[in-house]
């Protein structure tokens, strides 16, 4: 590894103390090639130290950027990551890659401050069916034939949220790739504290397209939960890497590229997110995941169960003999909240709101409609989940979900999943997830006035990064708050602001 490298160090304990501050760091790292070092890491967490998913986005970032990292092992604490040269992920005619380390070869050829990509990085394909990260050629058409379209496939031995390291390595596949990337990974894809599935593909990506990044698609094969049985989810993500031009800046007239081409530059959109209100409601999807087990029967002797008004089964699903499952009931549960907790909230909310004083709003007079997106079985009572996604009138989407809790179901072997288990998931999931969504969009919490920002508080600090990027004027101050009322910002969107400066902003553009 360089030894002469200037390192940036960054305290993990930093804000949230979280994961979040390695995976952004090391991105920022591969792209701008400035070396760090991150000291206590997730020192905010229980256990402290690196975890799987955690070691996998630095590995594959480690291989595709052809860095050298050390420290990337399991409960590891203090990761040095030492980038290359800020070059292309591949040309057109490259192999393979594996995960695997490099022979030795010579030191990096020093080029005003910039380091070379390390040039024996090119290997066959591996023999190792663990090897955690492998990039080659993604087969397309009936013919099995390939084109520019490489693949990189990420395999985890647990179910690590898998949208998390795909958070690790889009910034560096945006701004360094030169053709379309696919990214297959295997993990979780349905985790708690972390983006789903279906919020990145019903929330962050569309607002992604409409800050102007290329567009990006998802494949779902397969599912994988953190709770219930053990088994691994498997997800695919089509990356579009940025338009690039000619990089005037560059200080050396030949060969600055590793790969003897002239250097590039992406081009990111100018992101500001002060340019944006928050936009009002002009309709609502949900999506529910739940298993169909039986919960609820239409009659006073069902199991147990005497049901009253609040508990009636939904809409059409009245039928004197027919047994309600849990996937019907979690629905029915999402609409009777919505409906209780949305008229009650202030029309400027909404499209379509009376003018008058007292009027009701867009949600009460059905301007703002509700439907169902998906709904999906799943196969075990703790795999239940809820997304409600709110489409602005300026384009944005708004969303909240959750995830079933598997304490219901208990840690011993005495506490069977039941009817009334099944149902007091799907309730108390429900309930916690509308509070959320209605917090969420409400606009009044704080007296002293402010906005808050034009995408929800998950999605907001997802785009920091992109901000920092960004060459709009007002990204390039980080302490730039503009008339977005910094207050709403969570933990996460302070610790990716101070990532980014600390790295960006360590020495002079």
């Amino acid at each position: 590894m360089t030894k002469d490298l200037p390192t940036i160090t960054i305290d993990g304990r930093t804000h949230e103390g979280g994961g979040q501050i390695l995976r952004l760091a090391a991105g920022l790292s591969a792209i701008t090639g400035k070396a760090i070092t991150i000291t206590n890491i997730r020192a905010g967490r229980v256990p402290t130290g690196l975890r799987g998913s955690h070691v996998e986005a630095i590995k594959c970032l480690e291989v595709i950027s052809s860095s050298e990292a050390q420290g990337v092992e399991l409960g590891s604490e203090s990761v040095v990551f030492h980038p290359a040269c800020p070059a292309p992920l591949s040309s057109p005619s490259s192999t393979t890659f594996t995960s695997s380390k490099p022979t030795k070869s010579k030191k990096p050829t020093k080029v005003k401050r910039k380091f070379l990509p390390r040039k024996n990085c090119v290997k066959s394909p591996s023999t190792n069916p663990e090897t955690p990260v492998v990039i080659g050629r993604k087969p397309v058409g009936a013919n099995g034939s390939s084109t520019n379209l490489q693949q990189i496939t990420i395999t985890q031995k647990t179910n690590g949220a898998s949208f998390l390291i795909f958070q690790a390595i889009y910034p560096y596949l945006l701004a360094r790739a030169r053709h379309p990337i696919s990214v297959r990974i295997i993990g979780g894809t349905n985790t708690r504290s972390a983006p789903s599935l279906d919020y990145v593909e019903q929330v962050l990506l569309p607002n992604f397209a409409q800050f102007g990044l290329p567009p990006v698609s998802v494949n779902l094969r397969k599912r994988g939960w953190d709770t219930g049985l053990f088994d691994l989810g498997e997800v695919t993500v089509d990356v579009q890497p940025l338009p690039r031009v000619v990089d005037d800046s560059s200080d050396n007239d030949s060969d600055n590229d590793a790969h003897g081409e002239t250097p590039l530059r992406p081009v990111f959109p100018e992101i500001d997110l002060n340019r944006y209100g928050r936009g009002r409601i002009k309709s609502i999807q949900i999506t529910i995941l739940a298993p169909d087990g039986p919960v609820l029967r239409n009659a006073v002797d069902g199991p147990g169960f005497n049901p009253d008004v609040e508990n009636m089964p939904p809409r059409s699903h009245i039928h004197a003999d027919k047994v309600y499952t849990a996937r019907e009931y979690l629905e029915y549960q999402t609409y009777l909240q919505i409906r209780k907790r949305l008229l009650l909230l202030p029309n400027d909310l909404f499209v379509g709101s009376s003018d008058i004083d007292g009027g009701a709003n867009g949600f009460a007079m059905g301007i703002v409609t509700m439907d169902t997106c998906k709904s999906e079985r799943t196969y075990h009572p703790s795999h239940m989940y809820v997304l409600v996604v709110a489409e602005m009138d300026n384009g944005f989407r708004i969303g909240v979900d959750g995830t079933g809790s598997g304490t219901r179901l208990g840690s011993t072997r005495h506490t069977h999943d039941t009817a009334h288990v099944r149902m007091g998931i799907a309730k108390e999931l429900a309930e916690t997830c509308i509070l959320d969504f209605v917090d969420e969009i409400s606009m009044a919490r704080f007296d002293l006035g402010g906005r808050k920002p034009c995408v929800d508080q998950n999605m907001r600090d997802q785009m920091v990064v992109f901000e920092a990027l960004s060459p709009a004027p007002s990204s390039r101050s980080l302490s730039c708050v503009g008339v977005e009322d910094p207050r709403y910002w969570s933990s996460h969107t302070r610790t990716a602001k101070w990532v980014c400066e600390k790295i960006l902003g360590s020495e002079p553009e």
